[in-house]
Protein backbone atom coordinates (compact mmCIF):
# COMPACT_ATOMS: atom_id res chain seq x y z
CA UNK A 1 0.00 0.00 0.00
CA UNK A 2 1.38 3.39 -0.94
CA UNK A 3 0.13 6.94 -1.04
CA UNK A 4 0.74 9.24 -4.02
CA UNK A 5 -1.14 12.22 -2.62
CA UNK A 6 0.27 14.77 -0.17
CA UNK A 7 -0.39 13.82 3.45
CA UNK A 8 -3.56 15.15 4.98
CA UNK A 9 -3.88 16.73 8.38
CA UNK A 10 -5.52 14.67 11.17
CA UNK A 11 -9.26 15.02 10.79
CA UNK A 12 -9.13 15.67 7.04
CA UNK A 13 -9.15 12.01 6.00
CA UNK A 14 -12.05 10.80 3.90
CA UNK A 15 -12.52 7.61 5.92
CA UNK A 16 -12.34 6.59 9.56
CA UNK A 17 -11.52 2.89 9.93
CA UNK A 18 -11.52 1.27 13.37
CA UNK A 19 -9.93 -2.02 14.36
CA UNK A 20 -11.41 -3.56 17.49
CA UNK A 21 -8.57 -5.79 18.68
CA UNK A 22 -10.10 -8.01 21.33
CA UNK A 23 -8.91 -10.76 23.64
CA UNK A 24 -11.26 -13.37 22.21
CA UNK A 25 -12.63 -11.78 19.03
CA UNK A 26 -11.58 -8.97 16.69
CA UNK A 27 -13.29 -7.06 13.91
CA UNK A 28 -13.45 -3.73 12.15
CA UNK A 29 -15.86 -0.99 11.16
CA UNK A 30 -15.60 2.18 9.10
CA UNK A 31 -17.42 5.28 7.95
CA UNK A 32 -17.01 7.87 5.21
CA UNK A 33 -16.81 11.45 6.45
CA UNK A 34 -19.37 12.59 3.89
CA UNK A 35 -21.91 10.16 5.46
CA UNK A 36 -20.82 9.94 9.12
CA UNK A 37 -24.21 8.69 10.24
CA UNK A 38 -23.55 5.38 8.46
CA UNK A 39 -21.11 3.08 10.22
CA UNK A 40 -20.36 -0.16 8.39
CA UNK A 41 -19.04 -3.35 9.96
CA UNK A 42 -17.53 -6.28 8.14
CA UNK A 43 -19.95 -9.23 8.15
CA UNK A 44 -17.84 -11.62 6.11
CA UNK A 45 -16.13 -13.73 8.78
CA UNK A 46 -17.24 -17.30 8.11
CA UNK A 47 -17.83 -19.68 11.03
CA UNK A 48 -18.92 -22.90 9.37
CA UNK A 49 -21.92 -21.71 7.37
CA UNK A 50 -22.61 -18.62 9.47
CA UNK A 51 -21.44 -15.09 8.68
CA UNK A 52 -20.14 -13.27 11.75
CA UNK A 53 -19.28 -9.63 12.58
CA UNK A 54 -16.10 -10.68 14.39
CA UNK A 55 -13.51 -13.40 14.07
CA UNK A 56 -11.38 -15.08 16.77
CA UNK A 57 -8.16 -13.30 17.73
CA UNK A 58 -6.09 -16.27 16.61
CA UNK A 59 -3.15 -16.39 14.23
CA UNK A 60 -1.31 -19.28 12.55
CA UNK A 61 2.25 -18.99 11.28
CA UNK A 62 3.72 -21.49 8.84
CA UNK A 63 7.00 -23.33 9.27
CA UNK A 64 8.86 -20.37 7.76
CA UNK A 65 7.44 -18.04 10.43
CA UNK A 66 5.11 -16.24 7.98
CA UNK A 67 1.46 -15.55 8.66
CA UNK A 68 -0.63 -18.31 7.13
CA UNK A 69 -4.11 -17.41 8.37
CA UNK A 70 -6.10 -15.54 10.99
CA UNK A 71 -9.38 -15.97 12.85
CA UNK A 72 -11.75 -18.86 12.13
CA UNK A 73 -9.52 -19.96 9.27
CA UNK A 74 -6.48 -20.16 11.57
CA UNK A 75 -8.38 -22.16 14.21
CA UNK A 76 -9.75 -24.57 11.60
CA UNK A 77 -6.43 -25.14 9.85
CA UNK A 78 -4.52 -25.67 13.08
CA UNK A 79 -7.10 -28.25 14.22
CA UNK A 80 -6.63 -30.08 10.92
CA UNK A 81 -2.84 -30.00 11.31
CA UNK A 82 -3.14 -31.48 14.81
CA UNK A 83 -5.59 -34.14 13.67
CA UNK A 84 -3.18 -35.18 10.92
CA UNK A 85 -0.19 -34.86 13.30
CA UNK A 86 1.46 -32.32 11.01
CA UNK A 87 1.60 -29.36 13.42
CA UNK A 88 5.35 -29.57 14.05
CA UNK A 89 7.00 -26.25 13.14
CA UNK A 90 3.69 -24.39 12.84
CA UNK A 91 2.99 -21.63 15.38
CA UNK A 92 -0.55 -21.05 16.64
CA UNK A 93 -1.39 -18.16 18.99
CA UNK A 94 -4.75 -17.12 20.45
CA UNK A 95 -6.07 -14.90 23.23
CA UNK A 96 -2.68 -13.24 23.65
CA UNK A 97 -3.92 -9.68 24.22
CA UNK A 98 -4.09 -10.24 27.99
CA UNK A 99 -0.30 -10.59 28.08
CA UNK A 100 -0.26 -6.77 28.13
CA UNK A 101 -2.70 -6.42 31.02
CA UNK A 102 -1.66 -5.20 34.46
CA UNK A 103 1.98 -4.43 33.68
CA UNK A 104 3.32 -0.95 34.55
CA UNK A 105 6.25 -1.51 32.21
CA UNK A 106 6.46 -3.90 29.28
CA UNK A 107 9.58 -4.96 27.46
CA UNK A 108 9.74 -4.52 23.71
CA UNK A 109 11.15 -8.03 23.44
CA UNK A 110 8.30 -9.54 25.52
CA UNK A 111 7.84 -13.21 24.64
CA UNK A 112 4.56 -15.12 24.48
CA UNK A 113 4.06 -18.85 23.99
CA UNK A 114 2.23 -20.64 21.20
CA UNK A 115 -0.13 -23.59 21.56
CA UNK A 116 2.83 -25.97 21.81
CA UNK A 117 4.56 -23.92 24.50
CA UNK A 118 7.23 -22.42 22.27
CA UNK A 119 8.11 -18.72 22.81
CA UNK A 120 8.06 -15.97 20.20
CA UNK A 121 8.41 -12.19 20.27
CA UNK A 122 5.01 -10.74 21.21
CA UNK A 123 5.48 -7.57 19.15
CA UNK A 124 5.72 -9.73 16.01
CA UNK A 125 2.49 -11.58 16.78
CA UNK A 126 0.57 -8.40 17.58
CA UNK A 127 1.92 -6.66 14.47
CA UNK A 128 1.07 -9.56 12.14
CA UNK A 129 -2.46 -9.71 13.59
CA UNK A 130 -3.07 -5.98 13.22
CA UNK A 131 -1.58 -6.13 9.73
CA UNK A 132 -4.08 -8.83 8.76
CA UNK A 133 -7.02 -6.74 9.99
CA UNK A 134 -5.63 -3.61 8.30
CA UNK A 135 -5.13 -5.34 4.94
CA UNK A 136 -8.54 -7.01 5.10
CA UNK A 137 -10.15 -3.65 5.85
CA UNK A 138 -8.19 -1.93 3.08
CA UNK A 139 -9.41 -4.44 0.50
CA UNK A 140 -12.98 -3.94 1.69
CA UNK A 141 -12.67 -0.17 1.33
CA UNK A 142 -11.19 -0.45 -2.17
CA UNK A 143 -14.22 -2.46 -3.25
CA UNK A 144 -16.51 0.22 -1.79
CA UNK A 145 -14.87 3.26 -3.37
CA UNK A 146 -12.50 3.41 -6.35
CA UNK A 147 -9.35 5.54 -6.26
CA UNK A 148 -8.71 5.51 -2.54
CA UNK A 149 -5.24 6.18 -1.15
CA UNK A 150 -3.87 5.21 2.22
CA UNK A 151 -3.66 8.91 3.11
CA UNK A 152 -7.47 8.99 2.91
CA UNK A 153 -7.76 6.86 6.07
CA UNK A 154 -7.73 7.79 9.74
CA UNK A 155 -7.06 4.56 11.64
CA UNK A 156 -8.50 3.96 15.11
CA UNK A 157 -7.40 1.12 17.39
CA UNK A 158 -9.30 0.09 20.52
CA UNK A 159 -7.58 -0.42 23.89
CA UNK A 160 -8.97 -1.01 27.39
CA UNK A 161 -9.22 2.21 29.39
CA UNK A 162 -7.58 0.45 32.34
CA UNK A 163 -4.43 -0.33 30.35
CA UNK A 164 -1.13 1.26 31.30
CA UNK A 165 0.78 3.74 29.15
CA UNK A 166 3.27 0.96 28.51
CA UNK A 167 0.60 -1.32 27.00
CA UNK A 168 -0.77 1.53 24.87
CA UNK A 169 2.68 2.34 23.51
CA UNK A 170 3.19 -1.36 22.76
CA UNK A 171 0.03 -1.37 20.64
CA UNK A 172 1.08 1.81 18.86
CA UNK A 173 4.49 0.38 17.97
CA UNK A 174 2.94 -2.92 16.87
CA UNK A 175 0.58 -0.93 14.62
CA UNK A 176 3.55 0.90 13.12
CA UNK A 177 5.20 -2.43 12.34
CA UNK A 178 1.90 -3.47 10.77
CA UNK A 179 2.17 -0.57 8.33
CA UNK A 180 -0.01 2.06 10.03
CA UNK A 181 1.75 5.41 10.29
CA UNK A 182 1.69 6.80 13.82
CA UNK A 183 0.48 10.18 12.56
CA UNK A 184 -2.60 8.45 11.13
CA UNK A 185 -3.41 6.37 14.21
CA UNK A 186 -5.70 7.25 17.12
CA UNK A 187 -6.16 5.06 20.18
CA UNK A 188 -9.62 4.94 21.71
CA UNK A 189 -10.66 3.63 25.11
CA UNK A 190 -13.08 0.77 24.68
CA UNK A 191 -15.77 1.83 27.21
CA UNK A 192 -15.68 5.39 25.84
CA UNK A 193 -16.24 4.04 22.34
CA UNK A 194 -19.16 1.98 23.65
CA UNK A 195 -20.59 5.06 25.39
CA UNK A 196 -20.57 6.98 22.11
CA UNK A 197 -22.26 4.11 20.29
CA UNK A 198 -24.97 3.78 22.93
CA UNK A 199 -25.51 7.51 23.09
CA UNK A 200 -26.17 7.73 19.37
CA UNK A 201 -28.30 4.62 19.01
CA UNK A 202 -31.95 4.00 19.74
CA UNK A 203 -31.93 2.17 23.09
CA UNK A 204 -34.88 0.29 24.42
CA UNK A 205 -34.80 -0.28 28.16
CA UNK A 206 -34.95 -3.82 29.40
CA UNK A 207 -38.30 -5.34 30.25
CA UNK A 208 -39.35 -4.47 33.76
CA UNK A 209 -38.55 -0.76 33.44
CA UNK A 210 -40.69 2.02 32.04
CA UNK A 211 -40.24 0.95 28.41
CA UNK A 212 -39.30 4.43 27.23
CA UNK A 213 -36.92 5.02 24.34
CA UNK A 214 -33.88 7.25 24.08
CA UNK A 215 -32.33 8.30 20.78
CA UNK A 216 -29.83 10.45 22.70
CA UNK A 217 -29.20 11.06 26.35
CA UNK A 218 -30.38 14.42 27.56
CA UNK A 219 -27.90 16.98 28.98
CA UNK A 220 -27.18 16.33 32.63
CA UNK A 221 -27.93 12.62 32.43
CA UNK A 222 -25.32 10.35 33.98
CA UNK A 223 -24.76 6.75 32.94
CA UNK A 224 -22.31 3.94 33.51
CA UNK A 225 -20.76 1.84 30.74
CA UNK A 226 -19.69 -1.69 31.64
CA UNK A 227 -17.65 -3.16 28.81
CA UNK A 228 -17.42 -6.91 29.31
CA UNK A 229 -14.94 -8.36 26.86
CA UNK A 230 -13.09 -11.62 26.63
CA UNK A 231 -10.28 -10.48 28.90
CA UNK A 232 -11.40 -7.56 31.05
CA UNK A 233 -14.30 -5.68 32.54
CA UNK A 234 -13.78 -1.99 31.79
CA UNK A 235 -16.01 0.52 33.60
CA UNK A 236 -16.52 4.25 33.11
CA UNK A 237 -19.16 6.78 34.20
CA UNK A 238 -20.09 9.77 32.04
CA UNK A 239 -22.31 12.82 32.16
CA UNK A 240 -23.85 14.34 29.05
CA UNK A 241 -22.96 18.04 28.73
CA UNK A 242 -25.15 20.79 27.27
CA UNK A 243 -23.26 20.58 23.96
CA UNK A 244 -23.74 16.81 23.78
CA UNK A 245 -20.16 15.98 24.74
CA UNK A 246 -19.35 13.45 27.44
CA UNK A 247 -17.54 14.22 30.67
CA UNK A 248 -15.87 11.41 32.61
CA UNK A 249 -17.03 11.39 36.23
CA UNK A 250 -14.81 8.60 37.53
CA UNK A 251 -11.47 7.26 36.46
CA UNK A 252 -11.64 4.17 34.26
CA UNK A 253 -11.50 1.04 36.39
CA UNK A 254 -12.10 -2.67 36.23
CA UNK A 255 -10.18 -5.90 36.25
CA UNK A 256 -9.43 -9.21 34.56
CA UNK A 257 -13.02 -10.42 34.76
CA UNK A 258 -13.92 -11.39 31.21
CA UNK A 259 -15.34 -14.28 29.26
CA UNK A 260 -11.93 -15.96 29.18
CA UNK A 261 -12.02 -16.23 32.99
CA UNK A 262 -15.26 -18.18 32.70
CA UNK A 263 -13.65 -20.46 30.10
CA UNK A 264 -10.79 -21.14 32.52
CA UNK A 265 -13.28 -21.91 35.29
CA UNK A 266 -15.11 -24.31 32.96
CA UNK A 267 -11.88 -26.20 32.27
CA UNK A 268 -11.44 -26.33 36.06
CA UNK A 269 -14.93 -27.83 36.44
CA UNK A 270 -14.11 -30.52 33.88
CA UNK A 271 -10.96 -31.36 35.84
CA UNK A 272 -13.15 -31.75 38.92
CA UNK A 273 -15.70 -33.95 37.12
CA UNK A 274 -13.38 -36.11 35.02
CA UNK A 275 -10.39 -36.04 37.35
CA UNK A 276 -7.29 -33.89 37.00
CA UNK A 277 -5.14 -36.75 35.69
CA UNK A 278 -7.71 -37.48 32.97
CA UNK A 279 -7.86 -33.86 31.83
CA UNK A 280 -4.09 -33.45 31.87
CA UNK A 281 -3.61 -36.64 29.85
CA UNK A 282 -6.29 -35.61 27.36
CA UNK A 283 -4.90 -32.08 26.89
CA UNK A 284 -1.33 -33.42 26.60
CA UNK A 285 -2.28 -35.86 23.85
CA UNK A 286 -4.64 -33.42 22.11
CA UNK A 287 -2.79 -30.18 21.40
CA UNK A 288 -5.99 -28.53 20.24
CA UNK A 289 -8.12 -30.10 22.98
CA UNK A 290 -8.48 -26.91 24.99
CA UNK A 291 -9.34 -24.95 21.84
CA UNK A 292 -11.97 -27.54 20.98
CA UNK A 293 -13.57 -27.44 24.44
CA UNK A 294 -13.56 -23.63 24.65
CA UNK A 295 -15.00 -23.29 21.14
CA UNK A 296 -17.89 -25.60 22.06
CA UNK A 297 -18.47 -23.80 25.36
CA UNK A 298 -18.37 -20.38 23.67
CA UNK A 299 -21.55 -21.19 21.80
CA UNK A 300 -23.37 -22.20 24.98
CA UNK A 301 -22.20 -19.77 27.65
CA UNK A 302 -24.08 -16.85 26.05
CA UNK A 303 -27.41 -18.62 26.40
CA UNK A 304 -27.48 -20.65 29.60
CA UNK A 305 -30.90 -22.23 30.11
CA UNK A 306 -32.87 -21.56 33.33
CA UNK A 307 -32.88 -25.17 34.60
CA UNK A 308 -30.12 -27.12 32.85
CA UNK A 309 -27.73 -26.55 29.96
CA UNK A 310 -26.62 -29.25 27.54
CA UNK A 311 -22.95 -29.05 26.55
CA UNK A 312 -21.09 -31.01 23.90
CA UNK A 313 -17.59 -32.32 24.67
CA UNK A 314 -14.91 -34.11 22.59
CA UNK A 315 -15.40 -37.87 22.43
CA UNK A 316 -11.73 -38.39 23.22
CA UNK A 317 -12.26 -36.96 26.70
CA UNK A 318 -14.79 -39.68 27.58
CA UNK A 319 -12.53 -42.34 26.10
CA UNK A 320 -9.56 -41.09 28.12
CA UNK A 321 -11.69 -41.20 31.30
CA UNK A 322 -12.64 -44.83 30.69
CA UNK A 323 -9.03 -45.72 29.89
CA UNK A 324 -7.65 -44.23 33.12
CA UNK A 325 -10.55 -44.69 35.56
CA UNK A 326 -11.58 -48.13 34.22
CA UNK A 327 -15.21 -47.09 34.22
CA UNK A 328 -17.44 -44.97 32.04
CA UNK A 329 -17.98 -41.33 32.89
CA UNK A 330 -21.73 -41.95 32.90
CA UNK A 331 -21.41 -44.59 35.61
CA UNK A 332 -19.10 -42.36 37.63
CA UNK A 333 -21.59 -39.50 37.59
CA UNK A 334 -24.62 -41.66 38.38
CA UNK A 335 -22.83 -43.25 41.35
CA UNK A 336 -21.52 -39.94 42.72
CA UNK A 337 -23.18 -38.56 45.85
CA UNK A 338 -22.05 -35.06 44.87
CA UNK A 339 -22.79 -34.90 41.15
CA UNK A 340 -25.57 -37.45 40.42
CA UNK A 341 -28.32 -34.83 40.62
CA UNK A 342 -26.27 -32.10 38.98
CA UNK A 343 -24.61 -33.72 35.96
CA UNK A 344 -26.27 -36.22 33.61
CA UNK A 345 -24.75 -37.86 30.55
CA UNK A 346 -26.67 -37.61 27.29
CA UNK A 347 -26.16 -39.16 23.90
CA UNK A 348 -23.42 -38.05 21.52
CA UNK A 349 -20.91 -37.01 24.20
CA UNK A 350 -23.16 -34.41 25.76
CA UNK A 351 -23.62 -33.39 29.37
CA UNK A 352 -26.66 -31.81 30.95
CA UNK A 353 -25.46 -29.61 33.81
CA UNK A 354 -27.75 -28.05 36.40
CA UNK A 355 -27.71 -24.29 35.81
CA UNK A 356 -27.40 -23.32 39.48
CA UNK A 357 -24.42 -25.67 39.80
CA UNK A 358 -22.87 -24.31 36.58
CA UNK A 359 -23.30 -20.74 37.75
CA UNK A 360 -21.71 -21.49 41.13
CA UNK A 361 -18.74 -23.39 39.71
CA UNK A 362 -18.05 -21.48 36.50
CA UNK A 363 -19.62 -18.02 36.50
CA UNK A 364 -19.89 -16.99 40.15
CA UNK A 365 -16.42 -15.58 40.84
CA UNK A 366 -16.26 -13.56 37.62
CA UNK A 367 -19.76 -12.08 37.70
CA UNK A 368 -19.58 -11.27 41.42
CA UNK A 369 -16.29 -9.45 40.87
CA UNK A 370 -18.01 -7.44 38.13
CA UNK A 371 -21.12 -6.58 40.16
CA UNK A 372 -19.02 -5.81 43.26
CA UNK A 373 -16.86 -3.37 41.32
CA UNK A 374 -19.95 -1.75 39.82
CA UNK A 375 -21.28 -1.20 43.34
CA UNK A 376 -18.00 0.39 44.44
CA UNK A 377 -17.96 2.66 41.38
CA UNK A 378 -21.55 3.77 41.93
CA UNK A 379 -20.60 4.91 45.45
CA UNK A 380 -18.00 7.20 43.88
CA UNK A 381 -20.20 8.35 41.00
CA UNK A 382 -23.12 9.36 43.18
CA UNK A 383 -26.88 8.65 43.23
CA UNK A 384 -27.67 10.44 39.96
CA UNK A 385 -26.41 7.48 37.91
CA UNK A 386 -29.56 5.54 37.04
CA UNK A 387 -28.55 3.65 33.90
CA UNK A 388 -26.00 0.86 33.42
CA UNK A 389 -25.17 0.16 29.79
CA UNK A 390 -23.64 -3.30 29.43
CA UNK A 391 -21.74 -4.02 26.22
CA UNK A 392 -19.07 -6.36 24.88
CA UNK A 393 -19.19 -10.02 23.91
CA UNK A 394 -19.55 -11.30 27.48
CA UNK A 395 -22.56 -9.01 27.99
CA UNK A 396 -24.51 -11.32 25.68
CA UNK A 397 -24.48 -14.03 28.36
CA UNK A 398 -27.98 -14.42 29.78
CA UNK A 399 -26.51 -15.38 33.16
CA UNK A 400 -24.58 -12.12 33.30
CA UNK A 401 -27.64 -10.10 32.31
CA UNK A 402 -29.92 -11.73 34.89
CA UNK A 403 -27.31 -11.40 37.62
CA UNK A 404 -26.88 -7.66 37.06
CA UNK A 405 -30.63 -7.09 36.89
CA UNK A 406 -31.02 -8.95 40.20
CA UNK A 407 -28.20 -7.10 41.98
CA UNK A 408 -29.28 -3.67 40.67
CA UNK A 409 -33.10 -3.75 40.67
CA UNK A 410 -33.26 0.04 41.15
CA UNK A 411 -31.16 0.66 38.03
CA UNK A 412 -32.00 0.48 34.34
CA UNK A 413 -29.66 -2.29 33.16
CA UNK A 414 -29.61 -1.82 29.39
CA UNK A 415 -28.17 -4.31 26.91
CA UNK A 416 -28.24 -2.36 23.63
CA UNK A 417 -28.80 -3.97 20.28
CA UNK A 418 -25.47 -5.04 18.77
CA UNK A 419 -23.90 -5.00 22.25
CA UNK A 420 -21.09 -7.22 20.98
CA UNK A 421 -19.99 -4.65 18.39
CA UNK A 422 -20.72 -1.46 20.37
CA UNK A 423 -17.01 -0.83 20.94
CA UNK A 424 -16.13 -1.50 17.32
CA UNK A 425 -18.72 0.89 15.90
CA UNK A 426 -18.25 3.44 18.66
CA UNK A 427 -14.54 3.57 17.84
CA UNK A 428 -15.48 4.91 14.42
CA UNK A 429 -17.60 7.63 16.02
CA UNK A 430 -14.66 8.61 18.20
CA UNK A 431 -12.38 8.77 15.16
CA UNK A 432 -14.86 11.06 13.44
CA UNK A 433 -15.00 13.37 16.46
CA UNK A 434 -12.42 12.67 19.21
CA UNK A 435 -13.36 15.95 20.91
CA UNK A 436 -16.70 14.46 21.94
CA UNK A 437 -15.01 13.30 25.15
CA UNK A 438 -14.48 16.67 26.81
CA UNK A 439 -13.03 15.55 30.13
CA UNK A 440 -11.52 12.49 31.78
CA UNK A 441 -10.37 11.64 35.30
CA UNK A 442 -6.68 11.02 35.85
CA UNK A 443 -6.29 7.41 37.02
CA UNK A 444 -3.06 8.18 38.88
CA UNK A 445 -0.93 10.95 40.30
CA UNK A 446 1.88 11.49 37.80
CA UNK A 447 5.13 13.39 38.19
CA UNK A 448 8.91 13.36 38.20
CA UNK A 449 11.78 13.26 40.69
CA UNK A 450 13.33 16.53 41.82
CA UNK A 451 15.96 17.79 44.26
CA UNK A 452 15.20 20.61 46.72
CA UNK A 453 17.05 22.27 49.62
CA UNK A 454 16.87 19.97 52.63
CA UNK A 455 14.49 21.02 55.41
CA UNK A 456 14.76 18.86 58.54
CA UNK A 457 11.21 19.86 59.53
CA UNK A 458 9.58 18.16 56.55
CA UNK A 459 12.19 15.92 54.91
CA UNK A 460 13.46 12.49 55.85
CA UNK A 461 17.18 12.20 56.55
CA UNK A 462 17.27 9.05 54.44
CA UNK A 463 16.88 11.27 51.37
CA UNK A 464 19.47 13.86 52.39
CA UNK A 465 22.49 14.27 50.10
CA UNK A 466 24.78 17.13 51.23
CA UNK A 467 22.38 20.03 51.76
CA UNK A 468 19.78 18.72 49.31
CA UNK A 469 16.78 16.39 49.59
CA UNK A 470 16.74 13.93 46.68
CA UNK A 471 13.87 11.85 45.22
CA UNK A 472 11.25 14.50 45.99
CA UNK A 473 8.09 13.91 43.98
CA UNK A 474 7.10 16.81 41.71
CA UNK A 475 3.42 16.46 40.79
CA UNK A 476 2.09 17.07 37.28
CA UNK A 477 -1.49 15.79 37.69
CA UNK A 478 -3.27 14.27 40.68
CA UNK A 479 -5.32 11.10 40.80
CA UNK A 480 -9.01 11.83 40.06
CA UNK A 481 -8.15 15.29 38.72
CA UNK A 482 -10.22 16.45 35.75
CA UNK A 483 -7.98 16.34 32.67
CA UNK A 484 -9.21 18.07 29.52
CA UNK A 485 -7.98 16.96 26.08
CA UNK A 486 -5.76 19.61 24.52
CA UNK A 487 -5.91 21.82 27.62
CA UNK A 488 -4.60 20.09 30.74
CA UNK A 489 -0.88 20.60 30.47
CA UNK A 490 2.22 21.12 32.56
CA UNK A 491 5.25 23.20 31.55
CA UNK A 492 8.75 22.55 32.83
CA UNK A 493 12.11 23.89 31.67
CA UNK A 494 15.26 21.82 31.51
CA UNK A 495 18.86 22.78 30.81
CA UNK A 496 20.87 20.77 28.34
CA UNK A 497 23.29 18.37 30.09
CA UNK A 498 26.89 19.34 30.69
CA UNK A 499 29.55 18.20 28.27
CA UNK A 500 29.00 16.61 24.88
CA UNK A 501 25.90 14.61 25.86
CA UNK A 502 22.88 15.97 24.04
CA UNK A 503 20.23 13.59 25.40
CA UNK A 504 18.44 13.68 28.72
CA UNK A 505 16.02 11.12 30.15
CA UNK A 506 13.59 12.41 32.76
CA UNK A 507 12.06 9.57 34.75
CA UNK A 508 8.25 9.55 35.05
CA UNK A 509 6.53 8.15 38.15
CA UNK A 510 2.96 7.35 39.13
CA UNK A 511 1.19 6.77 42.43
CA UNK A 512 -2.27 5.87 43.68
CA UNK A 513 -1.76 8.45 46.43
CA UNK A 514 -2.82 12.00 45.64
CA UNK A 515 0.20 13.63 47.24
CA UNK A 516 3.17 11.28 47.48
CA UNK A 517 6.24 12.80 49.12
CA UNK A 518 9.03 10.80 47.50
CA UNK A 519 9.41 8.96 44.20
CA UNK A 520 10.77 5.99 46.14
CA UNK A 521 7.15 5.45 47.26
CA UNK A 522 5.94 5.58 43.64
CA UNK A 523 6.17 3.36 40.57
CA UNK A 524 8.51 4.29 37.74
CA UNK A 525 6.52 3.99 34.51
CA UNK A 526 8.91 5.37 31.89
CA UNK A 527 10.96 8.32 30.77
CA UNK A 528 10.61 11.61 28.95
CA UNK A 529 13.42 11.62 26.40
CA UNK A 530 14.69 15.05 25.28
CA UNK A 531 17.14 15.58 22.41
CA UNK A 532 19.15 18.74 23.15
CA UNK A 533 20.54 19.34 19.69
CA UNK A 534 23.80 21.31 20.16
CA UNK A 535 23.10 23.32 17.02
CA UNK A 536 19.95 24.84 18.50
CA UNK A 537 21.84 27.78 19.95
CA UNK A 538 25.60 27.64 19.66
CA UNK A 539 26.05 30.84 21.70
CA UNK A 540 24.59 29.26 24.86
CA UNK A 541 26.58 26.61 26.70
CA UNK A 542 23.52 24.86 28.15
CA UNK A 543 20.37 25.96 26.27
CA UNK A 544 17.11 26.00 28.22
CA UNK A 545 14.33 23.91 26.74
CA UNK A 546 10.66 24.39 27.61
CA UNK A 547 8.71 21.15 27.78
CA UNK A 548 4.89 21.08 27.64
CA UNK A 549 3.18 17.83 28.55
CA UNK A 550 -0.50 17.19 27.77
CA UNK A 551 -2.51 14.79 29.92
CA UNK A 552 -6.11 14.83 28.68
CA UNK A 553 -6.01 12.48 25.68
CA UNK A 554 -5.98 8.69 25.52
CA UNK A 555 -2.17 8.97 25.39
CA UNK A 556 0.31 11.43 26.88
CA UNK A 557 1.75 14.00 24.45
CA UNK A 558 4.71 16.34 24.66
CA UNK A 559 5.83 19.51 22.84
CA UNK A 560 9.25 21.14 23.33
CA UNK A 561 11.12 24.21 22.19
CA UNK A 562 14.42 25.94 22.97
CA UNK A 563 13.38 29.09 24.85
CA UNK A 564 15.80 31.63 23.36
CA UNK A 565 15.33 30.63 19.72
CA UNK A 566 11.83 29.05 19.99
CA UNK A 567 13.03 26.25 17.74
CA UNK A 568 11.47 22.82 18.15
CA UNK A 569 13.34 20.17 20.11
CA UNK A 570 12.74 16.46 19.68
CA UNK A 571 11.15 14.82 22.69
CA UNK A 572 9.03 11.76 23.35
CA UNK A 573 7.69 9.59 26.13
CA UNK A 574 9.04 6.07 26.39
CA UNK A 575 7.08 3.61 28.51
CA UNK A 576 8.65 0.43 27.11
CA UNK A 577 11.81 -1.18 28.42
Amino acid sequence: MSSKKPPTLPGDELIVAAIDFGTTYSGYAYSFRDTPEKVYANVAWVNGTTLMMKTPTAILLNQAGQRDSFGYEAESKYSELVEEEEQEGWRFFRRFKMKLYGKDTIKRNLRIHDAQGKPMRAMTIFALSIEYMKDHLWKTLQRKRVGLEVSDIRWVLTVPAIWTDSAKQFMREASKQAGIESCRLTLVFEPEAAALFCKEQLIQKKEGHDGSHMSKFDPGQRFMVVDLGGGTADITVHEVQNDGKLKGLTKASGGAWGGADVDTAFIGLLKELFGEEVMEAFLKENTDGKLDIESRFELKKRNIKPDATVLSLPSGLFAKHESIKKTSFKNRMSESKIYSDKVQCKKDNKLSIDTAFLKEKVFRETIYCISGHIQDTLKTAGPRVKTILVVGGFSESTLVQKHLETVFPHMAVVIPQEAGVAVMKGAVLFGLNPNVICCRKSPYTIGISTSVPFDDKIHSKSHKVSDRCEDVFCCFVERDQDIVPGETSVERSFNAPKGSTSYANVEIYKSVDKKPMYTTDCTRIGTLNIDFNPSLNATIARPLVKVTMYFGDTELHVETEEESSQRRVKASFNFLL
